[in-house]
């Protein structure tokens, strides 16, 4: 029954973590995707302010700089889709090292049930056998009393006969 018990604490521990991890988690990354698109359109917004400015510079020195912003930008975009990338990868691992975990813990519980359904059914058929065997010692001590009693009768009627 404590076994049981632990099992079912150990259980519930498992469901809230499983619960912040389904409930929670996908709310944060929501989150920190939005944050990453309000960075992306404000970074988007100064580049433009940057190019409205320097109109008045002179026409090869405008497309110079313009040609690097445009290579940073797709840089950090670069980078930006590989850190996405390497996130979900990471989230995708944490995913199956918890699958992984809910199976290894179904099957430790299965394991534990079974084992319990052995002990149960042992602890049954020696109860039946202790049983039967007490049966038995009544049965013997009952044949006893009545071949005493058979015997007492003997002698009372070889006494009446005398």
């Amino acid at each position: 029954y404590q076994r049981r018990v632990r099992a079912a604490l150990v259980l519930q521990k498992y469901v809230k973590a499983w619960k912040v991890r389904v409930e929670v988690v996908p709310k944060i990354h929501e989150r920190i995707e939005n944050e990453k698109a309000l960075k992306k359109e404000r970074e988007k917004a100064e580049l433009m302010r940057i190019l409205e400015e320097q109109k008045n510079i002179e026409l090869e020195y405008q497309k110079k700089h313009l040609a690097e912003q445009i290579k940073l930008a797709e840089l950090k975009a670069q980078e930006d889709e590989k850190r996405k990338q390497e996130e979900a990868e990471r989230l995708k691992k944490i995913q199956q090292e918890e699958e992984e975990r809910k199976r290894k813990i179904q099957m430790e519980e299965e394991e534990r049930q079974k084992r319990f359904k052995i002990e149960e059914e042992e602890r049954r058929r020696r109860l039946e056998l202790e049983e039967e065997e007490r049966r038995k010692k009544i049965q013997i001590e009952e044949q006893k009393l009545e071949a005493l009693r058979k015997e007492k009768e003997a002698q009372l009627e070889i006494k009446k006969q005398k």
